[in-house]
């Protein structure tokens, strides 16, 4: 079989980019108790809860909007529709850092992506498709491609998984509940469409001016806490796209070990085919 096609340095840029994210920064929020000593107080406090429940803009307070346009604000937030990006995968057991992962990652419409694994050596040239739900994976020893998971998989190794990496549009998988907001912060419960999903709900702490995720928690169909992910470290990129650069993903399920993924530069871009498993056997052309 003829090699995937690889030639790819790996710019310092994704250095530089990790050096811009404030470690120290901290989500906090605040919280107020309020006490009544009167019916007359109590219906006042009431009242004052139910404008507090809406949004303060510059004109003065209006009510929300709804949880679908906050979600579909945040996938735009994140990334253009199609895009090309570079994802640095660093694992932590127990303090000590395992080797590096560094992938190239292409993403066409909501839920199609190409991924194509740069470092470590061991894992070079390997190629990675997800469309939809359904994951190939090409390693470049063998002749064909061979079916992977989503949540039971992980070619980032550590706490992520491929779902973690390869990530469609929030609202291709999950609808959207606007369960609080305040004058910082929107806080959105996801529902997933598929039953079957590893993360059956997800608590979303969207910021409010930029619509950009703060904080993900993932729970399973049971009720619990399956995985926590804290978006930090904002920039700016090229195309002018403001997000957090780092994903700091820890799990109840794996004490002892953290994942940050950096993203590096991200731009839109169209691609004129669309991704299929005839893409995996030549990712490498993508790479400008």
């Amino acid at each position: 079989m003829t090699a995937i096609p690889f030639s790819l340095t790996i710019e310092p840029f994704l250095d530089d980019k990790v050096g811009q994210i404030n470690k120290s920064s901290k989500l906090t929020e605040e919280s107020c108790e309020m006490k009544s000593r009167s019916r007359a107080v109590s219906m006042l406090s009431s009242l004052v809860l139910a404008f507090c429940a809406m949004s303060w803009t510059s004109d003065g307070w209006s009510t929300s909007i709804g949880g679908e346009e906050v979600l579909r604000r945040v996938d735009r937030a994140l990334s253009p529709v199609s895009c090309e990006q570079y994802i640095r995968i660093q694992n932590y057991r127990f303090g000590k850092p395992d080797p590096t992962v560094v992938i190239y990652l292409a993403k066409q419409e909501h839920d199609r992506q190409v991924a194509l694994l740069v470092e470590p050596e061991s894992l070079r040239q390997r190629a990675v498709l997800r469309d939809g739900s359904r994951v190939l994976v090409q390693d470049p020893d063998r002749p064909s491609a061979r079916q992977s998971g989503l949540p039971e998989s992980s070619f980032g190794g550590g706490v992520v998984n491929n779902s973690d990496v390869l990530r469609t549009d929030y609202g291709s998988e999950y609808d959207a509940t606007l369960v609080s907001e305040d004058q910082e912060s929107y806080r959105l419960l996801l529902e997933a469409r598929d039953p079957a999903s590893i993360a059956n709900h997800i608590a979303l702490k969207v910021d409010r001016q930029r619509f950009i995720p703060l904080q993900e928690d993932q729970y399973n169909a049971r009720g619990a806490l399956i995985k926590r992910i804290e978006y930090k470290g904002l920039i700016t990129y090229p195309d002018g796209l403001v997000r957090p650069s780092l994903a700091r993903v820890t799990s109840p399920l794996n004490r002892g070990h953290v994942s940050e993924m950096f993203v590096g530069d991200i731009q839109a871009r169209h691609f004129s085919k669309n991704f299929n498993e005839d893409t995996l056997q030549d990712v490498g052309a993508l790479l400008r």
